[in-house]
């Protein structure tokens, strides 16, 4: 292609799961549902929680010396530690009063938000990291925003958390410098 003037470039498109930033917000959410500490650690170790790695490691090694278990005890451990609140990521997932979980669209995006703007305050502008960041987040508002496009109320009453887990996995992210103007080669 090159040799003939054709434009062209190499499919790297990968999966939200695959991206930094979507793997700390889906262990996030996984961390929510599950009750599952390891999940919010791993969200918290990531730059997009905006807590300094010592800070997470002080925190890690009071909940491990502490009886409560769960990601309910290590965020009451963070809040006495005052590292801030986490309590926005348990808005991402309801109770439905059946023993289930409903998810939040809306909730979530606030906590998408605040993830890129935790990651990009500690990045070098213009890298590489910092622009497939910005590729997973307007991926993942799009993937939100089309859920939030198909429930009628302000609130996702009917999506599951589990499967929402799920799918926003599988969501894709476009790679550098995709436009419509060239030969794609997969």
């Amino acid at each position: 292609f090159e040799s003939c003037g054709i434009p062209h470039r190499i499919d790297d498109r990968r999966l939200l799961w695959e991206t930094g930033m979507g793997h700390a917000f889906l262990r996030a959410l996984e961390g929510v549902l599950l009750d599952d500490a390891d999940g919010v650690l791993a969200y918290l170790r990531s730059p997009y929680s905006g807590i300094s790695p010592e800070e997470v490691s002080d925190l890690d090694l009071r909940y491990r010396r502490g009886t409560g278990l769960g990601a309910r005890a290590l965020v009451q451990i963070a809040d006495d530690m005052g590292l801030g609140s986490l309590e926005s990521l348990w808005t991402m997932v309801v109770a439905d009063g059946t023993g289930g979980s409903r998810f939040d669209h809306e909730a979530a995006r606030a906590v998408s938000r605040a993830m890129l703007a935790a990651g990009i305050g500690g990045a070098v502008a213009g890298s590489e990291e910092t622009e497939e960041d910005a590729r997973a987040f307007r991926a993942l508002d799009s993937a939100l925003a089309t859920v939030a496009s198909l429930t009628p109320g302000e609130r996702c009453e009917w999506l599951d958390a589990r499967l929402a887990l799920r799918t926003l996995g599988q969501a894709t992210v476009p790679g550098a410098g995709e436009d419509g103007d060239a030969v794609q080669v997969l």
